[in-house]
């Protein structure tokens, strides 16, 4: 982080995690050096979500940090998970409402439809929680599955997802 003038033109993005900010000190440091955005993966506003799908943080602590990114200059990237196997049609619209909150504080929103499931993430450890794709490759004997996207259990947000995704 450096005070050199020349520096200070070239824009300065960040990937951080939430746990790694601590007291905010070094977002104090990140806006003095430039720094205009700093991302996280903050995935939900729901404490049953984060702890389901292996977030070592809380609700609270992601409120917190979007706080002092804002206190300290700099715009929070949040990004989020809709549509997990635990979300409810209430645990997203409080994630729309915390996002609308800190949006209008200038924070911007990425937004990533259902939990990926690709090979090697934790999720496939829970067959009873996945869609599946299948393909079929010549020389197989046999059709080859892949895990494509965890599902959403609730009805009713089941619905407002399929809706949503055929407008995108």
């Amino acid at each position: 982080l450096s005070d050199d003038p020349a520096t200070r033109r070239i824009p300065k993005l960040a990937v951080a995690r939430v746990d790694g900010i601590g007291d905010g000190e070094i977002l104090e440091k990140c806006a003095k050096a430039g720094f205009e955005i700093i991302a996280y993966g903050i995935e939900s506003f729901d404490n049953t979500v984060l702890r389901n799908i292996g977030k070592e943080t809380t609700a609270a602590q992601n409120i917190e940090v979007l706080e002092k990114t804002v206190a300290a200059g700099i715009k929070p990237g949040i990004n989020l998970i809709f549509y997990t196997p635990w979300d409810t049609v209430e645990t997203t619209l409080a994630n729309i409402k915390h996002s609308l909150f800190f949006m209008e504080r200038g924070a911007y929103i990425n937004v990533v439809p259902y939990t990926a499931a690709g090979f090697g993430r934790p999720i496939t450890k829970h067959e009873e929680l996945l869609d599946y794709e299948t393909y079929d490759f010549p020389g197989l004997k046999k059709p080859f599955k892949f895990p494509h996207r965890a599902k959403v259990f609730n009805p009713e947000l089941a619905k407002i997802a399929d809706e949503a995704m055929q407008k995108l």
